[in-house]
Order: C-alpha cells, then structure tokens, then sequence
C-alpha cells in the first residue's frame, strides 16, 4: 500500500530548519519536519498540520517544490513544500531529537535523510521564482 506523507523547508533568511528524526525509520538523521498524511487531508494541510505539531512554527504561505517517490510497491510519495514567512514559538515534540537551523552549504557533515542537498536546492530554486 502507498504512503503519503508531506514535508516544509522552512526557510530564515539563508539558514533552513532541519530537525534530527527521534524515532524510525529515519532515527538520528537530519531532515525536514513532516509526515504521513490522514485520512482526508491534502499534503499541503498535512505540511502544515506537521510543522506545526513537530515545531510550534505556523507557516503563512507554502509553495510546492517537488513529489518524490521513495521505493516501488508500497513506497512513500512526499510533496516537499517551502516557506519563508512564519509564526510561533518554538516548541519540539517528542518525535524531534534535536533541532537547528543550518546553511545548506553545511549539510556536508550532517547524516541527512536521502537527497535533501538535492530538494533545497529546488526548494531554493522555487523561492527565487516568487
């Protein structure tokens, strides 16, 4: 059975928010906060329901990046979504082991989930297109 699960690159001025997984299956890797999809809710309304519940952070406006399929039968489809204007305080949940916000060119010494050099450059890409 397919998976669906949404993510936001949540950008401040040139620094992007990756969180450190504190459960499997990405267990102490760094990341973008998000997860499965319910019943009914879109990716985007998955996205933010996410960042908000693994952050405290409240996005304004999300733009869509990219759908990635991860696996064959019974894969994961992710929509990564980017944002730059934000609210809240924060507040991490249990599922979050560690936070930071990061310039991308210092993604080099960090154990990242696959491909997330990759998705914010698009994700950077997109922002620059308005």
């Amino acid at each position: 059975m397919q998976t669906y699960a949404a993510s936001v690159a949540l950008f401040r001025e040139d620094y992007v928010l990756l969180i450190q997984r504190a459960h499997k299956p990405a267990q102490g890797l760094w990341t973008l906060p998000g997860g499965r999809l319910e019943p009914g809710e879109t990716s985007e309304q998955a996205a933010r329901r996410e960042l908000t519940e693994e952050t405290g952070f409240t996005a304004d406006r999300l733009l869509p990046v990219r759908r990635i399929s991860v696996g064959e039968v019974g894969g994961l489809t992710l929509d990564v979504f980017v944002a730059t204007d934000f609210s809240g305080a924060p507040a991490f949940s249990d599922e979050v082991a560690n936070h930071r916000w990061v310039k991308r060119a210092d993604l080099r010494g960090l154990q990242t989930t696959e491909g997330l050099a990759s998705i914010l450059d698009d994700a950077v890409a997109v922002l620059a297109q308005g």
